[in-house]
């Protein structure tokens, strides 16, 4: 709802309380004639009835604040003018649990001044554990609307059952729900803010009336609520904390998994762009003729050029070993009185191993 539109609704409807304020028994024609709900705009004489005029004054109050509540979550829905706390009972709870919390204060909600149920309870209390300062009792009541004030303040006697123990009392509301000089003299007013409270009236100190058994049990049972909602609180926070450590230890371990298969992915694609080979339908070279090649390799390693050297050096040696064995072949030699063509062989390998060695460490 737009601001213009809510000024002029919130004005109509202070137009008819104000007329309904008015003397209704002379009828004049700037007096607006707006009717009660459900009746004829053409029977004026209905506002002249004090019974009409009463119903319609509170007729009249519940649509404007109905109106204002609207108003408020239209806001809240609104992504361009909503608060990004709305400033409801349980939101002033969560600050003032925040605000007086251990190891000071222990705070319960709801608190009766009996157990039993079927009593008036304070939205909440909060007890001081430090003897420094006198074990103090306040309590706390929310208002998040202004009729829900004005209904409180209409018979603050109804609080005593609570207030009577309390050193201090504190309404709790968002800014404009309580106008200046609206509070009860012993109460104070802590303003509802969307990160915190504030005190803007300060709660006089009251002499309360010493704890019974019926409220310390009231308070102890409410304190104990309290402890199981928080431990529920902490293992669902518990919980969902180390659900989130899994799952980023899982998202790491996936990246780490990925890259690696994808380092893997590129070798072996450079690998069969390089060979013409493919890994998946390879039929090629046994096992032991791709470590012959790797072996060959690595020859590479005494310096540029070694592999051709050996090889002409093997290519030599082999045809002087042909040479030799036709001279033997032609001279006549007895076998008794030559070295064996094995001998010639295996000196001749001791020779080729020797310029082997000599290549790897020259």
């Amino acid at each position: 709802m737009t601001d213009f539109l809510k000024d002029d609704v919130d004005e109509f409807f202070k137009e008819i309380i104000h007329s309904i304020g008015h003397d209704n028994t002379s009828q004049s024609s700037d007096a607006p004639l707006t009717p009660a709900i459900g009746e004829s705009p053409n029977n004026p004489s209905q506002l002249a009835n004090p019974s009409s005029e009463l119903s319609m004054r509170k007729q009249a109050a519940s649509l404007q604040e109905k109106l204002k509540n609207l108003q408020w979550e239209a806001q809240a829905k609104s992504p361009e003018s909503a608060p990004k706390v709305i400033l409801n009972t349980a939101h002033a709870r969560a600050m003032l649990r925040l605000r007086y919390c251990q190891p000071e204060w222990v705070f319960a909600e709801e608190v009766a001044p009996e157990t039993g149920g079927g009593t008036r309870y304070a939205d909440g209390i909060a007890i001081n554990l430090w003897q420094s300062r006198g074990h103090s009792i306040i309590g706390f009541e929310v208002k998040v609307s202004r009729a829900d004030f004005l209904k409180e303040i209409k018979d603050p006697a109804k609080a005593e059952p609570v207030f009577k123990y309390c050193d201090q009392w504190f309404i709790v509301a968002p800014k404009g729900v309580v106008k200046e000089g609206e509070l009860p003299a012993a109460w104070g007013l802590l303003e509802l803010r969307e990160k915190g409270l504030t005190q803007i009236v300060a709660a006089p100190k009251q002499k309360p009336v010493p704890v019974d058994r019926k409220f310390f049990a009231s308070l102890s049972r409410r304190a104990f609520e309290q402890v199981d909602k928080a431990a529920a609180v902490k293992a669902h926070k518990a919980s969902q904390d180390a659900w989130r450590s899994v799952e980023e230890q899982s998202r790491k371990e996936i990246d780490r998994r990925t890259r690696e298969f994808r380092a893997r992915e590129a070798a072996i694609k450079k690998f069969e762009d390089e060979t013409g080979l493919s890994i998946e339908s390879w039929r090629g070279p046994s096992v032991n003729a791709v470590k012959l090649a790797q072996k060959l390799d690595s020859v590479e390693k005494f310096g540029s050029g070694a592999l051709n050297r050996v090889t002409r050096m093997a290519d030599e040696l082999s045809r002087a070993a042909a040479a030799m064995r036709s001279a033997v072949a032609e001279s006549g030699f007895l076998p008794h009185e030559t070295k064996s063509l094995a001998q010639l062989v295996d000196e001749t390998k001791a020779d080729f191993d020797a310029v082997a060695e000599g290549l790897r460490h020259p």
